[in-house]
């Protein structure tokens, strides 16, 4: 609770806590994500990086791993390493593809390459997410990301294209 309240130097001593006092337990791995999710909240990004990547060569986590990779991706993309965190993200869309993260994953991989300089990438990851998740507000989003990539690519032709197909898809679009 403490957690969700966004009370992150209380949720850091009571996941400390627990973890003193359930050595052993099952959820010992959730409260270590946690705990790097709190320090990734706060802005530690290092303390979040520390906590976070041993869980990767950690045994039985893998029902987490997913988690894990979606937030190493995040800390990366803060550090504007973005060829680092678009490993985790590619690692992720590649082999998670029921996680609750996969949509995240691939729209922070398409900025990622984007804040890169690799527009041409971040054009087809764009196009996987309009195809993919067509019924999502995510599409609109991804449609107007594949015209921003190619204006910044100074592919006028195709940006044209594009925009015309962008209009008569979203009429009222605020984009």
């Amino acid at each position: 609770k403490a957690y969700q309240d966004g009370f992150y130097d209380v949720s850091l001593t009571l996941f400390d806590r627990f973890l003193k006092a359930y050595m052993q337990s099952d959820k010992k791995p959730d409260a270590l994500v946690y705990i790097g999710q709190c320090y990734f909240a706060q802005e530690k990004y290092l303390k979040a990086l520390d906590q976070l990547e041993p869980l990767l060569k950690t045994q039985g986590i893998e029902r987490l791993r997913d988690k894990v990779l979606f937030w190493l991706g995040e800390i990366y993309v803060k550090g504007r390493d973005y060829r680092q965190a678009e490993e985790f993200y590619q690692t992720l869309i590649k082999n998670y593809k029921d996680s609750y993260y996969l949509l995240s994953a691939y729209k922070s991989l398409a900025l990622a390459q984007f804040n890169d300089g690799k527009f041409q990438d971040a054009v087809g990851t764009y196009r996987a997410i309009f195809k993919q998740f067509r019924d999502t507000p995510s599409a609109e989003e991804a449609f107007f990301g594949i015209c921003e990539s190619l204006y910044r690519m100074k592919d006028f032709s195709s940006l044209e294209k594009e925009l015309s197909g962008f209009v008569i898809q979203y009429p009222r679009s605020e984009m």
